[in-house]
């Protein structure tokens, strides 16, 4: 008798220790709140998918994934320790700089090399590679199912992969194995044999990426002055750089176009979509920080006239509220209702404010609160937000440069 079964193989979404760059292991951190955008994403790629049965590793982070993922499926979520992500012994659950300190060595592990570290309870990629490798059999054989998910961790599937394609563990970097991504394996039955194919790697196109730009110059802006939410157009500077940006952006893959209903900001998505057109949406929620009674002045003024207050928003500029404005936090609010709402597929294209555009980079990056606040955003920069990596890049005079510019 021949029997086929394909294998879902998905790894978890970005976790709170993915975020802290801890050696998680068997350390049992939650899913951050980008790892569970990303499980809902990979939902809706996977809504009219049959899956006959789901297995999931019984760490919170496997577990909510594959909860998010699979709950409107009707199939019981099985939790299952052959899933377990590679115990690392005494290192699980430690950040990479207090890695370092017991063992130098043991970065490389971080790093996803096939390192063993005698001593420190750490298990071996060989006995990963045949622990998981035993897993998958055995579920096999169970013949439970047509179509079967399995959410695991990324040590798991690679040193599955390892074996299945008989290659070195070392081999296995260019093989990207992201959070939520998808493997896909084929297992043929025949007479109670097992062959195993990998049909695909890695697959993570369910997630977003993400184009980023500022409205062009107006004349508060010439003069210094904080705009917040006053309505002003672009001044002649403005629309060439709209016109330049345009340019810059006419040859790019752009799904959909978002921007802030204030005039600046829709002068620079029309211009933009001259050479796309596509759907262009304008929202209240990617309006500029309400920069309530600082509106008009220059931070010259600000510093004089708001002495104390400005002293405040040193201290913690995350969460300081403008006099009848708001705080980073409360947009911070904003873009998230936004996200959960828009840009819900490909590549979507803001065209936004500073103090927004910010947020959005933090916000999309994991960044830490106080650096995004630290974000510079000038009119002709153009961010791109990785959503593999959840990682930022920027273009200055047609020159690709990796991070983000920073303000004094």
């Amino acid at each position: 008798m021949h029997i086929e079964i394909e294998f879902l193989l998905i790894r978890h979404g970005k976790s709170v220790g993915n975020i802290e760059r801890r050696m998680q292991g068997r350390d049992d951190s939650p899913l951050s709140d980008v790892g569970e955008k990303q499980a809902m994403l990979l939902k809706e790629k996977l809504k009219n998918v049959c899956v006959d049965a789901i297995y999931y590793s019984p760490l919170k982070r496997t577990k909510s994934t594959a909860e998010i993922i699979f709950k409107d499926k009707g199939v019981p979520l099985i939790s299952e320790n052959g899933l377990l992500e590679r115990d690392f012994g005494k290192l699980d659950g430690l950040t990479l700089e207090e890695v370092k300190k017991i063992n130098p060595r043991a970065e490389a592990i971080y790093m996803g090399e096939p390192v063993d570290l005698p001593g420190l309870g750490v298990e071996t990629i060989p006995e990963l590679r045949e622990r998981s490798f035993a897993f998958i059999e055995k579920i096999a054989k169970q013949k439970t199912g047509k179509r079967i998910a399995l959410v695991t961790h990324m040590f798991w599937i690679k040193s599955l992969l390892s074996k299945l394609l008989g290659i070195p563990y070392e081999g296995m970097k260019n093989y990207g194995i992201y959070n939520t991504s998808v493997t896909t394996l084929k297992a043929s039955l025949i007479n109670e044999k097992i062959k195993f194919t990998v049909v695909g790697t890695g697959d993570d196109s369910h997630l977003k990426d993400f184009i980023v730009v500022r409205h062009g110059e107006t004349e508060w802006n010439a003069l210094n002055k904080v705009q917040g939410q006053a309505d002003n157009p672009l001044n002649c500077k403005g629309i060439k750089q709209a016109e330049q940006l345009a340019m810059q952006l006419k040859d790019k893959k752009i799904d959909a176009i978002y921007c802030s209903d204030l005039q600046r900001c829709v002068k620079v998505a029309k211009e933009i979509n001259k050479y796309h057109n596509v759907e262009l949406i304008e929202s209240s929620l990617l309006r500029e920080m309400d920069a309530g009674q600082f509106q008009g002045f220059t931070k010259k003024e600000i510093s004089k006239k708001f002495s104390k207050l400005t002293e405040r928003n040193e201290r913690n500029p995350f969460n300081f509220k403008r006099p009848e404005g708001e705080s980073y936090s409360e947009v911070q609010e904003r873009v998230k209702k936004f996200l959960k709402n828009h840009c819900t597929k490909g590549t979507s294209l803001i065209v936004a404010h500073q103090g927004v555009n910010r947020v959005l980079i933090g916000y999309l990056t994991d960044m830490d609160n106080e650096k995004m606040t630290k974000v510079k955003a000038p009119h002709d920069i153009i961010y791109y937000i990785d959503s593999d990596k959840r990682k930022v890049s920027y273009v200055k005079n047609n020159k690709t440069m990796k991070g983000y510019l920073k303000r004094d």
